[in-house]
């Protein structure tokens, strides 16, 4: 195995419940070069900065993948620390990666990731066409008549920092011998500034986080989880791995 799909591995085994870390292998793993989307992921966070009314910080004249410089964080975010991942410490699955491997820099970029923004990693479970289309055309956010699932916490686009979680958000397959296939994406996901809801559903927290100028729903079901992030525009995600797994 390649050191990024060994990297990959641990992050997939270190966001599963103890139950499932040992069924869930990677199979396949390629890393999303798509300058269109990124770009525009690049402009949404450049126009996030200035929308929190933070200056533009190490951000260099090319501005190419990964990352566009990191900044400090601010007062402006920090009330929503105390709900954000990893421990509560607002780091998400980036935390998870930071420190503990050399390869960390090279698989997924975790030096670039930009606290000020509110910037994680998060995963994103879905079916293996739809991912495919996902890394080549970017996200769509879905109109309400289309959605199946992802309506508890409103409209928007679901990511999750636990695996469990978007798993159940996954088309599972399964081969002879009975082990299951499913397809994951690893996304960047600026989630600036979120409205909390604690409500075990709260299907119109999307609207009140619009008309509070908010850009995103973190939902905290009943304060205990598992957490789920809520994006609500498809700018604001970039799709940094598609991750095949059998288990």
């Amino acid at each position: 195995r390649s050191a990024n799909v060994q990297l990959l591995q641990r992050l997939v085994s270190a966001s599963l419940s103890h139950s499932e870390r040992e069924r869930w292998q990677i199979v396949g793993a390629r890393r999303v070069e798509n300058s269109q989307l990124w770009s525009r992921y690049r402009g949404f966070k450049v126009a996030l900065r200035h929308t929190l009314g933070i200056g533009v910080k190490g951000e260099g004249s090319g501005g190419g993948h990964p990352g566009i410089g990191s900044s400090e964080d601010t007062e402006q975010n920090e009330s929503d620390d105390e709900h954000c991942g990893c421990g509560a410490n607002g780091r998400g699955l980036e935390c998870l990666l930071s420190g503990k491997s050399p390869f960390v820099e090279e698989a997924v970029s975790v030096a670039h990731v930009e606290t000020v923004v509110r910037e994680h990693f998060l995963w994103h479970g879905t079916g293996s066409e739809a991912a495919a289309s996902i890394v080549e055309h970017g996200f769509r956010a879905p109109r309400a008549d289309e959605v199946e699932n992802g309506k508890r916490f409103g409209m928007g686009i679901y990511f999750a920092e636990s695996l469990d979680k978007s798993l159940s958000y996954a088309d599972v397959g399964r081969q002879l011998g009975g082990k299951q296939t499913c397809t994951v994406l690893l996304c960047r996901v600026a989630c600036g500034r979120s409205l909390v809801t604690k409500e075990l559903e709260d299907p119109s927290a999307h609207c009140r986080a619009m008309q509070e100028g908010r850009h995103s729903v973190l939902a905290y079901p009943g304060g205990v989880g598992p957490m789920e992030f809520v994006a609500l525009s498809e700018e604001q995600v970039y799709p940094e791995y598609i991750l095949e797994l059998e288990g």
